[in-house]
């Protein structure tokens, strides 16, 4: 190629690049209209053009999460929609497994907004995050405790059923809650005076979310649907019965779930379960593992050389 040839090549790619990304820089062109997104999902995307992509991420972090803490389980956390991962994050089915799947995408979604937040620019071009002249660790992190509530209202908007939307909505709350307990700052002192010696942000791992999900599912509640708004039909909230004449709202420590669990031994398309046959199971499990024999459902199952 001769030197004509390639700057005549160079200009048409800078055309070109200008011709796709200039409208968006510009703002004449929204990048949010091209994702599939609910009315409340669209204005933030709007205020942060950032923020679906940071979701989309820590959304399908979180499905990761949970298929590794579960796969040697029936329910293995897994569906047949993986792909795409904001407007799909809901299991059809109000089943337990369905609300530790809500808490560890909402929980890993809350871990990794407040991280890029608290780490540096990034999230600094969008309302109520940007940084202040002369900030310190301590109104870093309070400023960066707002997208904790961008998080929860964003996956809130999803397109869910009534009931499944009730239980969705306080299984997000729970688990950003749960994160945000454990955000702070955290300072090293020594000798006798107390001095600081470092400070750092506490920020939750993936091994943190996994023992924070373990004690929430431990107090998992089932929940049922106690009232309709008069005008809309709608049901406006979920109570945990105590008995016949008694119920309470669940509490910000507490998972609920509004359905039985379905058999997660056989393939489901209506439940989008994917069944045992074919996975591998823990042939030596120990105390508080799942055994072969219970995983595979007494079907059985063979050992091969790997």
């Amino acid at each position: 190629m001769t030197n004509n040839q390639q700057y005549h090549s160079y200009q048409l790619h800078h055309m070109l690049f200008l011709a796709i990304f200039l409208p968006y820089a510009s703002g004449s062109l929204n990048p949010c209209k091209l994702l599939d997104l609910t009315t409340t999902q669209f204005g933030h995307c709007k205020k942060c053009p950032i923020l679906p992509e940071l979701i989309d991420n820590g959304i399908k972090a979180g499905i990761r999460l949970c298929r590794q803490k579960y796969r040697f389980h029936r329910w293995n956390c897994k569906t047949n929609m993986e792909s795409s991962a904001i407007r799909f994050q809901a299991i059809p089915i109000g089943s337990k497994e369905a609300a530790i799947r809500t808490a560890y995408i909402a929980a890993t979604v809350a871990r990794n907004s407040v991280r890029k937040c608290l780490s540096g620019t990034t999230l600094n071009i969008c309302p109520g995050l940007n940084a202040s002249t002369g900030e310190n660790m301590h109104k870093h992190l309070k400023r960066c405790h707002r997208i904790f509530g961008i998080v929860e209202s964003f996956l809130n908007s999803a397109r869910i059923s009534d009931r499944r939307r009730l239980m969705e909505e306080h299984n997000h709350r729970v688990a950003i809650h749960a994160i945000k307990k454990i955000v702070k700052v955290h300072c090293n002192y020594f000798g006798e005076m107390s001095i600081i010696s470092t400070c750092f942000f506490h920020i939750p791992s993936d091994k943190d979310i996994k023992r924070i999900i373990i004690n929430l599912v431990k107090k998992a509640m089932f929940a049922k649907s106690s009232a309709k708004d008069p005008q809309t039909g709608l049901k406006t909230k979920l109570v945990i019965k105590i008995n016949n004449s008694r119920a309470r709202l669940p509490k910000l420590n507490e998972l609920i779930y509004i359905d039985p669990s379905p058999d997660y031994c056989v393939k489901n398309k209506k439940y989008r379960i994917t069944g045992v046959a074919g996975r591998r199971c823990h042939l030596y499990a120990k105390a508080g593992e799942i055994s072969c024999e219970e995983m595979c459902c007494d079907y059985g199952y063979h050992i091969t050389k790997s």
